[in-house]
């Protein structure tokens, strides 16, 4: 017979009396086995076969779990019930319009429903905030488009609420920079913070090279804030750069009403006793060996108890709770020092009076002995 490739059973008819195969039938019986190196097949150490070629798969009738075929111009796997499409679901990608997985096309690669090819290298279509699913997760780090707006949120994985975003930017450009409630908002520099939002929702202000905050500005009692709501401390010197004054203060008479005269004065004013002082370093202040002037509290508070003011803090640094200390408003001092000047001046313009009046008699006495 002619050299053809031979079934297994047509071999077993033609040599099943252990005839030895000669002359065509020996080129067709070789011609019938599989050669490695010809054929480029290979079995790795792990027991899987390679191919130096391709591999074409026919159409199966029938199939068990893992079986592939190609049939109506689709791959398909059986997955133990039935044979699936590959691009419906049974593997990785999905073109352009085909179905919810992964579509590509022009090089970019899309997560979600694509009508059309993604324009950008990755797109993941998320809709509203409503749960796991319309979020991307990146190790501890969420993105997801809030709920019912077009702003673009980042946030911690187990922090996926709206209000709970630690930044967020609208279609506008609009850019919020946040933090969940009850938590602190830190602006650091090199790990150290700078700028930060208390819990209370007090700002402290820390420039490089200070240990402690050096302006406060506080919204509610917490360690290291004011008491009074609305209180900005400033721990050093304040400084204004051009002229005119702080004019937040409204004084308008048509804004006032109950008005009395301030009559402290002299007598109040020469009862205080300024000092010369050092700060020692508790309760926040600075340990600087400059030498400041002003007054004790506790002091002023024998005279002027309407200035002082209650701050609590931590008077050690390792202080576990806040202590009460006293500090004061010295702007009224400044009506004080008014009332001190008119009582002064007033002393004087009698006193020249008396002395005016006194020459004048003491003239009209010469005058009446000559």
């Amino acid at each position: 017979m002619a050299i053809t490739e031979l079934s297994r059973a047509q071999l077993n008819q033609e040599f099943r009396d252990g005839e030895r195969p000669s002359g065509d039938d020996f080129a067709s019986a070789w011609l019938s086995f599989l050669h490695k190196s010809d054929d480029g097949v290979k079995v790795d150490v792990s027991g899987n076969l390679e191919l130096n070629r391709g591999i074409t798969v026919k159409d199966a009738t029938a199939g068990q779990a893992g079986t592939l075929r190609f049939n109506s111009g689709q791959l398909q796997f059986h997955d133990g019930t039935s044979f699936k499409n590959v691009s419906a679901g049974a593997g990785a990608f999905l073109p352009v319009a085909g179905g919810p997985s992964v579509a590509f096309g022009a090089g970019n690669v899309g997560i979600g429903n694509f009508a059309v090819a993604p324009t950008h290298r990755l797109e993941i279509n998320l809709g509203n905030n409503t749960g796991p699913d319309q979020r991307v997760k990146f190790g501890n780090l969420a993105v997801h488009a809030g709920s019912a707006n077009d702003a673009a949120y980042i946030s911690n994985s187990a922090k996926t609420g709206d209000p709970d975003f630690a930044l967020k930017q609208d279609s506008q450009g609009n850019t919020t920079i946040n933090a969940s409630a009850n938590t602190q908002l830190m602006i650091s520099q090199s790990g150290a913070s700078r700028i930060r939002v208390l819990v209370s929702g007090a700002i402290e202000f820390t420039p490089a090279n200070a240990p402690t905050p050096t302006v406060s500005i506080a919204g509610a009692t917490a360690i290291g804030t004011l008491v009074t709501n609305r209180d900005l401390t400033v721990f050093g010197n304040a400084f204004k750069l051009v002229a005119g004054g702080f004019n937040a203060i409204a004084s308008d008479a048509r804004v006032k009403k109950d008005v009395s005269p301030f009559k402290d004065g002299l007598k109040k004013l020469t009862a205080l006793q300024p000092v010369n002082f050092k700060y020692n370093g508790k309760a926040e202040t600075p340990e600087d060996e400059k030498e400041y002037i002003g007054f004790i509290a506790q002091d002023l508070q024998k005279t002027f108890p309407e200035l002082i003011i209650t701050r609590r803090v931590r008077l050690e640094k390792d202080d576990t709770h806040e202590s009460d200390i006293l500090t004061y408003d010295q702007g009224p001092l400044f009506f004080v020092l008014v009332n001190a000047i008119k009582e002064i001046s007033a002393r004087l313009d009698k006193l020249e009076k008396n002395t005016s009046n006194a020459k004048r008699k003491s003239k009209s006495s010469v005058g009446a002995d000559n």
